[in-house]
């Protein structure tokens, strides 16, 4: 089992009418170059009919908030796990984004540096169930905002008002639904 941290490569979207409701998803592409097992789990499972089985955890490290970590422990069709690391100041909203469409789509670096160049290649939906909770992330979350906010110049009600609506915009972006050919 790995306990080494999967670098993300690239963020990604994808979506289809057919997959989860039509919801824009998360294409993260991450480096298994230490977890060979993560990248074996994802080829193998992207052969079978039947769904396998992931667990997974959020959490951050009590006195560093500057990343995020989401655990995927999965159980079958292989048995390993992956470790994600999410930096919450440039990549918080990917947080935010797997928590509203509760899941991800996961591949290799192997197949591309990014969704057009993987397109074909292994790559699995993960489901992020909303009883993974994380009560924590939107205090942090809300804390990274005011700061980019705060730089950009606004104060008081405003930065209230700018967080409300970015957070608006994001999900009207990732509730999208494509349409059916």
């Amino acid at each position: 089992m790995s306990n080494h941290i999967a670098s993300i490569v690239q963020i990604g979207a994808i979506g289809s009418p057919n997959v989860s409701d039509g919801r824009l998803l998360p294409f993260i592409t991450i480096d298994c170059t230490d977890c060979p097992e993560v990248e074996n789990s994802i080829e193998v499972h992207g052969h079978l009919p039947a769904p396998g089985d992931v667990v997974s955890t959020w959490g951050w490290k009590r006195f560093s908030k500057s990343d995020v970590y989401l655990r995927l422990d999965f159980k079958r069709p292989i048995t390993t796990t992956a470790h994600l690391a999410i930096p919450v100041s440039t990549k918080g909203y990917v947080v935010d984004w797997i928590m509203a469409v509760r899941g991800l789509y996961l591949q290799s670096s192997k197949y591309g540096g990014c969704v057009s160049e993987g397109l074909g290649s292994p790559a699995i939906i993960v489901e992020v169930p909303s009883a993974s909770t994380f009560p924590v992330w939107p205090a942090i979350y809300r804390k990274i905002l005011v700061k980019r906010f705060k730089a950009g110049g606004l104060k008081g009600k405003a930065i209230d008002k700018a967080i409300e609506d970015y957070k608006a915009r994001q999900r009207e972006i990732w509730f999208r639904r494509p349409q059916a050919p």
